[in-house]
């Protein structure tokens, strides 16, 4: 629903949810369409853990609206972001594409283990063993 909200705005937009006397943030990177001018395309969502009205705490920083949306993600994305690379030397979209990537491999992973879980023949569990060996070398050097 929020998706589609955010599709039709052409503008950054924040969104606080309030349910209960709690609040959560969600944001999404915009990028302009490719195929429409005027139109961006919302990405990845991410949202703050549901708190108080009066925990949440957004800092407004930033030279123009640009820079203001792109510390607002930062702030909501939290770790994400900022376990993958220093946020000083690396634009918001690069952090994101990174994220997006490491979230891949951890699916990757994922099913893999349940594969490996569920094989009877050792030689095939060792064969997967070692796939997944490397994409957790992979992963490990991502979050780097």
């Amino acid at each position: 629903m929020l998706s589609q909200i955010d599709k039709e705005i052409p503008y950054h937009v924040l969104f606080l949810l309030e349910y209960q006397d709690e609040v959560q943030a969600r944001i999404s990177y915009k990028e302009a369409s490719q195929t429409k001018t005027d139109t961006f395309k919302p990405g990845v969502y991410y949202h703050t853990e549901w708190a108080p009205v009066e925990a949440l705490f957004l800092k407004l920083s930033g030279l123009n609206m640009d820079a203001v949306y792109e510390s607002y993600i930062r702030q909501i994305a939290g770790e994400r972001l900022e376990a993958d690379v220093a946020l000083d030397e690396y634009d918001v979209k690069e952090a994101i594409d990174h994220d997006i990537q490491r979230q891949k491999l951890q699916r990757e992973i994922a099913a893999l283990e349940k594969r490996i879980q569920g094989e009877k023949q050792f030689n095939r569990q060792v064969e997967l063993n070692a796939e997944l060996s490397g994409l957790q070398d992979k992963m490990g050097g991502s979050n780097q």
